[in-house]
């Protein structure tokens, strides 16, 4: 019944109306397939650029640690743009410390007062680092990826990419 009624409605359309129909479908997949291509890049670019800080850590690189950079400095790779810091994320306040400490004993980096723009975390924790310019900032607020990004206040910058290259967005 159903497919008789969408033959005799599609033979009533004008051919104008098949392509514009035909032209927006293309144009949808195409669009499907930047994106896809986009995000690629922002995950290869992300994990090599700022997660690779912990390539060396521990004797296998992130042995059990898992984290993420989310928030504006995945935003700004979309938009071709330099960070102002970077985000990094991490599913316990233990391994927060721990590559906190990494960071300043073994890479060089330095603690830095913050304006705490993301406010306080209290327990959940919060360390400003510098190096080279660059601001990293390490959290522990959720324990996954999507779960920390459902806390963001704007969604724009409400994405997230993993040290498994896993991207993760709301």
């Amino acid at each position: 019944m159903y497919f008789k009624v969408f033959e005799w409605f599609s033979a009533k359309l004008s051919l104008k109306v098949h392509i514009i129909i035909y032209a927006l479908i293309s144009s949808i997949q195409a669009l499907n397939s930047y994106m896809e291509s986009k995000i690629d890049s922002a995950v290869e670019f992300c994990r090599a650029e700022y997660l690779s800080v912990f390539d060396d850590w521990r004797p296998e690189p992130m042995d059990g640690v898992y984290c993420w950079v989310a928030g504006g400095v995945v935003r700004d790779f979309f938009a071709d743009k330099q960070p102002r810091d970077v985000d990094v994320y991490f599913s316990t306040p233990q391994d927060r410390d721990l590559a906190t400490e990494f960071l300043v004993s073994k890479k060089g980096f330095t603690h830095i007062d913050s304006w705490r723009k993301h406010g306080e975390h209290g327990s959940r924790g919060h360390d400003c680092l510098e190096k080279d310019g660059l601001i990293y900032e390490t959290f522990y607020t959720q324990p996954t990826p999507t779960l920390s990004i459902d806390e963001f206040d704007f969604t724009v910058c409400a994405c997230a990419i993993d040290n498994g290259g896993k991207f993760y967005c709301d």
